[in-house]
């Protein structure tokens, strides 16, 4: 082989195998056998090498060769034949080949990629850049024809063949190629396969294996992956509604287009169907034919009526009313046919409005014909302004107005947004739906919603008009009120048996039922002044009219007086009072056995005020009466801080069939009444009102299923009435109600004189026939013809027997008022005829005339009447004509059967002084039974308790607030305070902060540990500074002591003591003496000490510059210039402090706010100026100490000091410069505590600087307290 060979060429070794390199051989039990088929690896590569060297154009003059090895499953085997190929042949020396000719340029192998692992680790030493660099760009075409070419990462760029493999009984196989798949094919067209050519395994039968985790989705469903599976398992979920899959396993299904819908099995699209109500339908024909129906009947009517309209039935209700009726029906129905047929541009556009204006005008027609047959009922009543309205206008009006408003709103409609032809694609699958789109839903839901309104309004008003009567007969009468006449009955009955009160004058009465009618109570008030029904006739009567005592209530007793006042008769009202009446100008004949309703409303007032009640609901008949009462009671309830959560009116007066439709028009304000905070009403109103608020509360219980538990507070003139004592009146709501009821004791006798009633009165009594049938349900036997459902009456029947909701066996207050009223008269005629009495001659001629009296003089002796009756009442009359008399306060207690007791738990005496008119036993009264017994609550929010004040909730009325806690250092004691307060200056307030309790005195005392802990300290440098001076005295010879001016150090040891003792002035309680001399000793005595560290230092300064030639400073040398210095700078202090003392000196004071809930004791400075003054002064002393202690801080130690000065006056300085802040930051005891800790502070600082050192040496150096070692020291620092 030439040296130019790439290869090493040797003999074959082995018969091993076909890998280059190759397996080892089987006698090796760590390697593998050889695969004998693998022989062709190794045939491949000789041939390709035999090709090669035979091609004289590719390598000219260059043979290739090869060698072959062994390959190894074991790394290690690896490496040692790799490096075989690098070394010695026969020995294995690295690097080392001298005997082998063969050069190696490439190396083939391995099959495994574990073996190409290992001899690539070798073969990477190795590395011909040169080769590398050129396989990496070869391209060439092979014998075969196939190119060979390597990417980037030294990876053969080729495809792959697809095989079937087919075997053979014997053994055999062939390889059979049916495809290919290239990888650098543009994707999804990397494979190609020719499936007809495959043979499969003869299990399958020749027919495509399926190998999947589940069977294919067949179209129309799509797949969903299975949880918790691979993606490859799934389930087939059928496509939803109105999507498909036309694939095999497809993903997701798909949705048609618009004018498609799938087919029933969700694989594929079909066209939708056109869909409308046609004619041709089946649905389109029948309704047409039913609208033609409608049409044609319609017309038929409208001829009948046309052909009758003369008839009564026909003009009974507005003819030309029923003629519009009938052809806006007629139009009505052929409207309906432009909903049939294909939606057009035309039909669109017409047939909504068309049919919303045609029915507008049929609904007014409706409403039109039923609002004037009310107006018309209405009318009929006397005084009533409704006669205007009567009329074909109205009816006309109605119905223009009702339809110009649907004509307005299609208007709106077609200019804005008019309907138009669409298509609906997705209401119904299959179809394509032809409609006429609205434009503007709303225009739509406009005019549906106006037609809507029209008809509840005409539904309401017909409801309303159902029960509207034929004629109108005036109220049914109310049995309780029987008991008025019988009172009257009793009343004069007792007067004519009273010799002694008319003697030889008998009373008679005539009783007249009043009316709800004004018309029919001037009737009857003209009926007594004349026997005929003829005004000022009376020429056949026989009795003489002398007052008149009524009504019931207001407006029949101003009706009454209307027509008494001509005649100026005197009329006594028993029932409800009018603040009108009392216009004694207007009214001057009446006179009110009823108190003012001022002293009601103002007891009720205290009431709630002594229940602590201030949110309450309001309940008032809708009337003037009711306007009255609010107008009265409002305003008194807000300057007393009472709120109103509600008002809530009743019905007017009314008749009983009204009664029921006023109770259903309030039953949907029944929940305010249920729901309310409010735990206490007020009501107003008469018994009408009552009748309301049973029938009320009797419909809302059946439809809420909760009964109304609350407190109600009731007016005088409420009363328990039924109209039937066999009809169940449930008073239960009323259970535990107040009310003020007249001050009054039963008369002696009328309980045995209603025992005494019987029919037989029928002849006298026009009213007891009535009263005892509803009574005992019952026919009396001269009745005309008993009643199906009622038997005979005995006549012994018992009026104890009947509830109290219908009779009463005590006598009541409105029959009271009737009883003081005819004893009222009584006695005025018996005064007037005492008055005439003035002889015994003239009595008989006075008795004739007291006969021939006219009623206008019974006046005088009316207005100054004063009795007790027999019940020891006392009756008399204020100058407005309104009875004086007191109120009990009445707890109304309801039983189950109907019956209820009377309670009195207190009294009202409007006469008594301010806050005590209201007097109330609250044990004694009973609660509605919602509320277990326990006091209600009525507030709008809970009470704020004591700590708290009351802060207004904003929008709300002032009784509704939230609860505020009191601010730092105020207090509130009782519960809902607007504002808390705060405390006496001796006073602070607890940590609930409810009340108020003593501070305590501080000051800094000598019993506590702060002050002990100072004193101590002040004692013990005052002794240390007594042992400092006891040396220096013993040792006053010795150099050291004289070094600095003995008698200066003398002087500041003195000052020194004296501070640390005046600091126990700051201690104790301040007293007259120690205010006024604690600042000043302090500041004289410390200005001594400063003043000496001032000399001693100048005093130094002074010797030094003395001692150079020629200076002039040795006459300042001396003591007198120390001396000089100590006296001018202390006289100075002791002006200053003196100027103190005279002007505005310290005294003892208090400090009430400093701190929370303590008094501090102190010293007041008296002029804060001069104490800052003497501080300043002190200050100004110390930093010119320090100034020349610095200066003369270099000066030889053996005379100087100066440092030791320095350093003390720094420390000095630092002490009161931090005392400023920090004792104008403290506040009592630790104030005083400041200022002691700096006195001490800088004192010790002093004592500590200057003569700490010089205790040092004099105690512990002594060898050092010579002259000799000072000149030493001073001539080293030379």
């Amino acid at each position: 082989m030439s040296d130019k060979s790439a290869s090493v060429d040797t003999p074959l070794e082995s018969q091993s195998g076909l890998q280059t390199p190759f397996p080892s051989p089987p006698h090796n039990r760590h390697h593998v056998r050889s695969i004998t088929k693998n022989y062709q690896h190794l045939l491949a590569l000789a041939f390709a090498i035999k090709e090669l060297n035979e091609n004289p154009d590719f390598l000219p003059n260059i043979s290739l060769g090869f060698y072959i090895l062994n390959s190894y499953n074991l790394g290690r085997m690896t490496y040692k034949a790799t490096l075989s190929l690098l070394s010695t042949q026969k020995r294995l020396v690295p690097n080392f080949s001298c005997d082998i000719q063969k050069k190696l340029i490439a190396v083939i192998g391995g099959i495994l990629s574990e073996t190409s692992a290992n001899m690539a680790t070798i073969f990477n030493i190795y590395k011909y850049s040169h080769i590398y660099n050129i396989l990496g760009q070869i391209f060439f075409n092979n014998s075969a024809g196939d190119i060979v070419q390597f990417d980037q990462y030294g990876e053969l760029l080729a495809g792959f063949d697809v095989t079937n493999q087919l075997t053979f009984s014997n053994a055999s196989f062939t390889r059979v190629k049916v495809g290919r798949f290239d990888p650098q094919a543009p994707p999804s067209n990397e494979l190609t396969l020719n499936d007809n050519q495959i043979v499969w395994h003869r299990s399958f039968n020749q027919v495509l294996p399926l190998s999947v985790c589940n069977e294919a989705c067949q179209p129309g469903y799509s797949k969903k992956k299975k949880e918790g599976e691979k993606f490859c398992c799934y389930d087939c979920a059928l496509c939803p509604e109105g999507m498909i899959s036309e694939q095999k396993d497809m993903d997701a299904c798909v949705k048609c287009p618009d004018d498609y819908y799938p087919s029933k099995d969700h694989k594929q699209c079909s066209p939708k169907v056109i869909s409308y109500l046609s004619y041709k339908d089946t649905l389109g024909i029948i309704l047409a034919m039913l609208a033609a129906s409608f049409s044609l009947i319609t017309a038929f009517v409208l001829g009948t009526f046309l052909k009758y309209k003369d008839t009564p039935i026909v003009k009974a209700n507005n003819r030309s009313l029923t003629y519009i009726l009938l052809i806006s029906l007629l139009l009505c129905f052929p409207s309906s046919l432009l909903f049939i047929g294909k939606p057009g541009e035309v039909t669109c556009f017409l047939r909504q409005t068309t049919f919303g204006i045609i029915f507008s005008v049929s609904l007014s027609s409706v409403l039109a014909k039923t609002i004037p047959v009310v107006v018309a009922f209405v009318a009929t009543r006397p005084g009533s302004r409704m006669k205007n309205w009567v009329g074909k206008k109205l009816a006309h009006s109605i119905v223009l107005s009702g339809s110009f408003v649907q004509i307005l709103i299609s208007t709106l409609w077609l200019s804005s947004s008019p309907p138009f032809p669409d298509k609906d694609m997705h209401s119904l699958p299959g179809e394509i739906i032809l409609e006429c789109k609205e434009g503007s839903a709303t225009m739509f839901y406009s005019v549906l919603g106006y037609l809507g309104f029209l008809a509840i309004i005409s539904f309401s008003a017909a409801f309303l008009a159902r029960k509207l009567p034929d004629s109108f007969n005036e109220a049914r009468s109310i049995p309780k009120h029987y008991q008025y006449l019988l009172a009257l009955a009793f009343a004069i009955k007792e007067i004519n048996e009273n010799t002694s009160l008319l003697p030889n004058i008998t009373l008679g009465f005539h009783v007249l039922t009043g009316y709800y009618r004004a018309k029919m109570n001037y009737k009857a008030t003209l009926s007594l002044l004349s026997m005929p029904f003829i005004p000022n006739f009376k020429c056949d009567n026989q009795k003489h009219l002398v007052s008149v005592i009524g009504g019931c209530c207001t407006e029949t007793s101003a009706n009454v007086a209307t027509i008494l006042h001509t005649y100026n008769i005197p009329q006594l009202t028993f029932g409800t009072f009018s603040p009108e009446q009392s216009d004694r100008i207007r009214f001057p004949s009446i006179y009110q056995m009823v108190p003012n309703e001022a002293y009601e409303y103002m007891g009720v007032v205290r009431l709630f005020q002594h229940f602590r009640w201030s949110w309450v609901g309001l309940v008032a008949m809708d009337d003037d009466n009711g306007d009255r009462f609010l107008q009265a009671v409002i305003p008194l309830l807000s300057q007393n801080r009472i709120c109103y959560s509600f008002i809530f009116r009743t019905g007017k007066r009314m008749y009983e069939e009204d009664m029921v439709e006023m109770a259903w028009i309030l039953q949907k304000q029944y929940p305010m009444l249920l729901e309310s905070k409010a735990n206490v009403y007020f009501a107003y109103g008469d018994p009408v009102a009552l009748h309301i608020m049973r029938l009320l509360f009797l419909v809302g219980e059946k439809s809420s299923l909760h009964t109304l538990g609350k407190v109600w507070f009731l007016t005088s003139q409420w009363n328990f009435e039924s109209l039937s004592s066999h009809i169940g009146f449930n008073i239960q709501t009323f259970h535990g109600a107040l009310s003020f009821t007249l001050c009054s004791h039963q008369p002696p006798g009328f309980q045995k004189f209603l025992q005494n009633v019987r029919p037989s009165w029928a002849k006298e009594d026009h009213f007891i026939q009535e009263f005892w049938e509803k009574a005992f349900s019952c026919s009396l036997k001269f009745s005309e013809q008993p009643e199906e459902d009622k038997g005979h009456c005995t006549g012994e029947e018992k009026l104890e027997s009947v509830p109290g909701v219908f009779f009463e066996m005590n006598m009541i207050d409105h029959s009271y008022n009737v009883y003081n009223a005819a004893y009222a008269v009584a006695h005025a005629l018996h005064a007037m005829y005492m008055s005439g009495s003035k002889n015994k001659g003239l009595e008989e001629r006075e008795r004739q005339e007291i006969h021939n009296i006219q009623p206008w003089q019974l006046h005088r002796f009316l207005r100054s009447i004063s009795f007790n009756n027999t019940a020891g009442d006392t009756v008399h009359f204020d100058e407005n004509g309104a009875l004086v008399t007191s109120f009990d306060v009445t707890n109304w207690v309801t039983f189950s059967n109907g019956s209820f007791v009377r309670v009195k738990v207190g009294g009202l005496d409007p006469r008594a002084p301010q806050g005590q008119e209201l007097t109330v036993n609250d044990d004694h009264i009973v609660w509605h039974k919602s509320f277990n017994q326990v006091l209600p609550l009525s507030v709008c929010n809970d009470h704020c308790q004591p700590g708290y004040s009351k802060h207004k909730k904003e929008g709300e009325k002032f009784c509704c607030y939230y609860c505020d806690p009191c601010p730092e250092g105020m207090v509130s004691d009782q519960q809902d305070m607007d504002s808390c307060a705060n405390c006496l200056e001796e006073l602070h307030p607890n940590k609930d902060q409810n009340k108020c309790i003593p501070k305590i005195l501080s000051y800094l005392s000598h019993k506590e540990p702060l002050g002990i802990v100072l004193a101590l300290l002040a004692i013990t440098l005052f002794l240390i500074t007594v042992f400092i001076l006891t040396i220096f005295v013993q040792h006053q010879d010795t150099p050291i002591v004289k070094a600095n001016n003995r008698t200066l150090t003398y002087i500041l040891l003195i000052s020194l003591q004296l501070c640390f003792l005046c600091s126990l002035f700051f201690i104790g309680l301040p007293g007259k003496f120690t205010c006024l001399f604690r600042q000043t000793a302090f500041g004289i005595i410390f200005s001594v000490a400063i003043s000496s560290v001032l000399a001693k230092t100048i005093t130094v300064v002074l010797a030094f510059m003395a001692t150079k030639p020629g200076s002039s400073m040795r006459k300042w040398v001396g003591k007198r210039m120390a001396n000089a210095i100590i006296f001018s700078c202390t006289f100075i202090q002791a002006s200053i402090c003196s100027i103190w003392l005279s002007t505005s000196p310290p005294f003892p004071d208090t400090d009430m706010h400093s701190l929370n809930g303590k008094i501090i004791l102190k010293c007041n400075e008296g002029s804060a100026a001069m104490f800052y003054i003497v501080l300043s002064y002190m200050g100004f002393l110390a930093i010119v100490s320090f100034t020349v202690a610095f200066l003369a801080r270099k000066l030889p130690d053996s005379f100087n000091e100066a440092k030791f000065i320095t350093f003390s006056m720094l420390v000095f300085c630092s002490v009161w410069l931090s005392f400023v802040p920090t004792y104008l930051s403290t506040k009592g005891k630790s104030m005083v505590a400041v200022e002691i800790f700096s006195i001490l502070a800088s004192s010790a600082g002093l004592l500590g600087c200057i003569f700490s050192p010089k205790c040092y040496i004099i105690i512990l150096k002594p060898e050092m307290n010579s002259r000799e070692q000072l000149i030493k020291r001073s001539n080293k620092i030379v």
